[in-house]
């Protein structure tokens, strides 16, 4: 088995906002690093095209490609590098442009959420046609107290949240979000009070397993009001992650309602799924990331919120996934 890791394309901008993405050399650093330690043949590519042209002088026998490429921000697109792998026929680690693209609409999602029996904020939809008028004839219409939270439909790494407490601020925002991102509209939902939390889960079909429900905290180890950009990019070093006890009953019925959505949508390899949770214990789903952030400290690094295992175990556990996924599946054999 060989891997090859491709980042960010120099050539072609399969993504926007770079300032989101800081810390992604130093996770394909770390990720190489895990691999050749364990004696797996790693070459990196910043060029799509590049990579693509090297398959047809290198041997690419036994080769994954493992996509650390994020396209967000317009409806479909978060397939789209996926389904350029499916059509070559190229092997690769993560779930299929199918199960990103359902992840990745954040109403879809929820939708598909709400047909489970999960919980989910309600809200409604705000894009670049709506008047100001418009706007304010949705939120009334929706009844939604305020708080209300503001986010992209497409968008990554909570690019773009905000909270509006009333609704001149509502009205004003959405517009501004909307007329900045006119690929992607702008959904408006309840603010659900509580503590911010994810599972993150390893392993494809009935072999898959949720590592742990962990909270993102402040440095006191209080709970966010809100997870924004923010705290993702700027005071990403200060975020403390908890876990929940693992023999809690809230913590096991998470697991299991999550472990049931990931594989009821097919998702394979990896996959992080974000909530909120009220002090009363009720959950609820807010948005699946297919492409998470992998790094130590992060929720993939069991060692930092006291898990089992460690974060070169998960790396490998990935990898091996997505290898035994492509070995077992008829037709579909590494080349």
């Amino acid at each position: 088995m060989q891997i090859a890791i491709v980042s960010q394309d120099r050539e072609v901008r399969w993504r926007r906002h770079m300032e989101l993405y800081g810390s992604d050399k130093q996770h394909l650093q770390q990720i190489k690093h895990i691999l050749e330690k364990n004696n797996i043949p790693v070459s990196t590519w910043d060029s799509v095209r590049a990579y693509l042209d090297s398959r047809e002088t290198r041997d690419v026998t036994d080769e994954l490609v493992f996509s650390l490429i994020e396209n967000c921000f317009e409806r479909n697109s978060p397939g789209l590098l996926h389904s350029l792998w499916e059509l070559l026929g190229i092997a690769y680690i993560g779930s299929d442009a199918y199960g990103l693209t359902l992840t990745a609409d954040k109403i879809l999602f929820q939708n598909i959420c709400c047909g489970l029996g999960l919980k989910c904020p309600q809200g409604f939809e705000v894009t670049a046609c709506d008047t100001d008028f418009d706007i304010q004839k949705k939120a009334i219409k929706s009844q939604l107290p305020f708080p209300i939270v503001l986010k992209y439909r497409y968008g990554t790494m909570s690019y773009g949240v905000t909270i509006a407490e009333d609704l001149a601020t509502l009205t004003a925002e959405a517009k501004r979000l909307a007329l900045a991102e006119e690929e992607s509209s702008v959904v408006c939902q309840e603010y659900i009070p509580g503590m911010e939390a994810a599972v993150p889960i390893v392993g494809t079909g009935h072999s898959a397993r949720a590592l742990a429900l962990v909270q993102y905290t402040a440095p006191d180890r209080s709970p966010l009001r809100l997870y924004d950009r923010k705290w993702k990019t700027d005071l990403d070093d200060l975020v403390e992650l908890v876990s929940f006890p693992h023999d809690d009953p809230l913590t096991q019925r998470t697991l299991q309602d999550c472990l049931r959505l990931y594989r009821h949508l097919k998702l394979r390899d990896m996959c992080r799924i974000d909530l909120r949770i009220t002090e009363t214990g009720d959950v609820y789903f807010l948005e699946a990331n297919c492409i998470p952030s992998l790094g130590y400290e992060g929720a993939f690094d069991p060692i930092s919120y006291g898990g089992e295992g460690s974060f070169e175990e998960i790396i490998l556990e990935i990898v091996r996934s997505a290898y035994l996924h492509y070995r077992k599946e008829p037709g579909r054999c590494l080349t």
